[in-house]
């Protein structure tokens, strides 16, 4: 039997079964089960014969350790908003299109790869320290990534999760609020050589100065 026919034909099969590359960073662009826009990235890893993924969005940073893999479609189970979504993705070329489905609820995805990830000096993570008008102060971390878009999640020193809204990013300047019951936080932040600094304001209009190391 001829060998450059078995091995093509194994070369096919391979094909087949892994499909295409999907390794990288996605931008995925959804809407709830109210109608209201979602946009996340996904970031898929292999590690050895398994893929792996991270998603990112405004309330969620999640490692997704079990992801089905038939061809160019990919299938995986992940909480939003303590709701067990089903996620299904299909690659072609450089563009994603899906489904999620949780319960009765569900929607579509329509996802693109991701450009190169800026090198921008503000990217990584920040520890930020706000000081309070009666001298205290609040240290929480901030964490500036980006692909296509750019995207911050804020973590108290406990761990948690603080949703944050309106995220701009231009030069060396960084802006954003913080969703807080009493009334968003606007933040705004320059980088001054190695340091952020900046300031925050209240929804009353108190304010106070905030700086930022690595």
């Amino acid at each position: 039997m001829n060998l450059r026919r078995i091995s093509l034909t194994l070369l096919l099969a391979t094909v087949s079964t892994y499909g295409a590359d999907l390794t990288g960073t996605w931008i995925l662009n959804s809407k709830d089960s109210d109608g209201n826009p979602v946009k996340s990235e996904i970031t898929f890893r292999q590690e050895g014969d398994r893929l792996k993924a991270k998603l990112t969005s405004k309330n969620v940073q999640q490692e997704i350790e079990r992801i089905k893999r038939e061809g160019d479609q990919v299938t995986f189970e992940m909480e939003w908003q303590d709701d067990q979504i089903m996620i299904q993705l299909e690659a072609s070329g450089d563009t994603l299109k899906g489904k999620w489905a949780a319960g009765e609820d569900n929607g579509t995805i329509d996802g693109m790869r991701a450009a190169t990830t800026t090198t921008s000096p503000l990217a990584g993570l920040w520890k930020l320290t706000a000081e309070r008008p009666n001298g205290s102060s609040t240290k929480v971390e901030l964490t500036l990534s980006s692909a296509a878009t750019w995207q911050a999640t804020l973590r108290t020193s406990e761990g948690a999760s603080v949703p944050l809204d309106k995220v701009t990013v231009a030069d060396n300047l960084v802006s954003f609020l913080v969703a807080m019951p009493q009334g968003n936080i606007k933040i705004e932040l320059k980088l001054q050589g190695e340091v952020l600094k900046g300031t925050w304001t209240s929804a009353d209009q108190a304010s106070g100065p905030v700086e930022g190391r690595r």
